[in-house]
């Protein structure tokens, strides 16, 4: 495989490093209505 042939997949490859690091660093929050903790019967319904 020439240079230019093997650059695709070794941009693919950095690609999914680069993301794979940046949704490690990621800080997830969840609220507490979102955990289930309150009554789904309170919940607004999607129309």
């Amino acid at each position: 495989m020439d240079f230019m042939t093997a650059l695709a997949y070794w941009g693919m490859a950095a690609l999914v490093i680069i993301n794979a690091i940046i949704v490690l660093r990621m800080k997830i929050y969840i609220s507490d209505d979102r955990k289930g903790g309150k009554d789904p019967g309170d919940c607004q319904t999607g129309i």
